[in-house]
């Protein structure tokens, strides 16, 4: 498969962004961290303080899916700004490669905790500052991270913008499961083990922000809180989510705030928190942050989050998505605003679907034949379009 150029601004190469000073940007992909674990999402959590004030001064966007359940392809799909091609990893991917496209064009410092990922779609010889030197990628912890970072802006205050891109490990169920709580914690109702981790997390993320505060960043901080795809802790007997494209993996947080003078229209921050939102817009919306008029070229590829047309925020609404698992064949069709959900699964066999209450609470709903081939029509089309996008024989 050869790769295609995405791009979100016409142009045969990127203009650097009319703003000063531009916004330094962390997005913080927290891996397999679950909404309803986080108290902007569920108010039965109280562990979580500190990114509930982080909340109160940002957009949280409540419906929130992921475009694929793992993070093979869920972290390439952010960088892309789009729905990739089931395959890892498309090479060169830095054509396709839209969020790198405009760090190059800004002029921004990368600062990274390199993983195998990250190193397949910045190519050989890319030039950023290594976090993390010398760790075993599931090593990866968010408060060491953190602590690296805030220690590198302290002696160092950055001269140019930078970006920061995360991808802690603290929450992986090969870290989480049969793990044990501190002596005195306690959460009913949760997974214990989890949910300490999320609480330390919790902690670790408020100092951070008042780092950001205290040097007189956080005004002029682009900061994204988000996961790559959730986590199964038990349910039905699941753990992880792999091989699955259930509620527990395709739901994700995502939390966005905004820099104080970028942009500084009021209409350019409008925002629809209630209307579907994928990961994949991500990059558009960081693109809308920095002055730019994002624009998909095709229906892969995400829209900005804020300061989108009103037409697309009512399309969105009313639009049908296919999603994806990072490493089998396992898709999910997610409709009505994210409350309808069909899945197909070939590696463990069979397709379900639910319905998601006002109280989002997601319902089993008996299998018809009229569903399975609704839905079996989508996927079907899904991948006609992928394959002839990229000319896949």
């Amino acid at each position: 498969i050869r790769p295609i150029s995405i791009d979100f601004v016409a142009g045969s190469k990127l203009a650097p962004a009319a703003v000063e000073p531009r916004p330094h940007i962390f997005l913080f992909v927290i891996d397999s961290l679950r909404p309803d674990y986080l108290s902007p999402y569920n108010p039965a959590v109280g562990f979580t303080p500190r990114i509930a004030g982080f909340a109160a001064e940002s957009i949280v966007f409540r419906n929130a899916f992921t475009r694929y359940g793992g993070t093979g392809l869920s972290v390439p799909s952010i960088w892309a700004g789009s729905v990739i091609p089931h395959k890892q990893y498309v090479q060169p991917f830095q054509p396709m490669n839209a969020l790198d496209k405009l760090l190059e064009a800004n002029g921004y410092r990368k600062w990274l905790s390199l993983n195998a990922i990250t190193a397949e779609l910045l190519g050989r010889g890319a030039s950023f500052d290594e976090l993390d030197r010398g760790r075993p990628e599931m090593e990866f912890a968010f408060c060491r991270t953190a602590g690296e970072i805030e220690r590198k802006l302290q002696i160092s205050p950055p001269a140019q913008p930078i970006f920061v891109d995360l991808l802690p490990q603290d929450l992986h169920v090969a870290r989480v499961r049969g793990g044990s709580v501190p002596a005195g914690e306690s959460y009913p109702g949760f997974d214990a083990p989890y949910a300490s981790r999320v609480h330390q997390i919790d902690g670790c993320f408020g100092a951070f922000v008042d780092t950001l505060k205290r040097l007189g960043l956080y005004d002029r901080s682009l900061i994204v809180l988000t996961a790559d795809h959730g986590e199964h802790l038990g349910e039905d007997g699941r753990w992880g989510h792999s091989y699955y494209m259930t509620p527990e993996v395709i739901q994700v947080p995502l939390m966005v705030h905004l820099p104080a003078r970028v942009p500084a229209a009021p209409a350019a921050r409008a925002a629809d928190p209630d209307a579907i939102s994928f990961l994949t817009d991500i990059t558009p919306t960081i693109y809308g942050a920095l002055g730019y008029q994002p624009v998909a070229a095709n229906a892969f590829m995400g829209n900005p989050l804020v300061g989108a047309d009103a037409d697309i925020l009512r399309q969105r609404r009313r639009g049908s998505y296919v999603l994806a698992a990072s490493y089998g064949a396992v898709y999910a069709v997610v409709r009505r605003n994210g409350h309808r959900l069909y899945i197909a699964d070939a590696v463990n066999g069979g397709d379900r679907a639910y319905e998601r209450g006002a109280d989002g609470r997601w319902t089993e709903l008996s299998m018809t034949d009229t569903t399975r081939m609704v839905n079996q029509l989508l996927i079907r089309r899904h991948i006609d379009a992928l394959r002839e996008l990229y000319r896949i024989s």
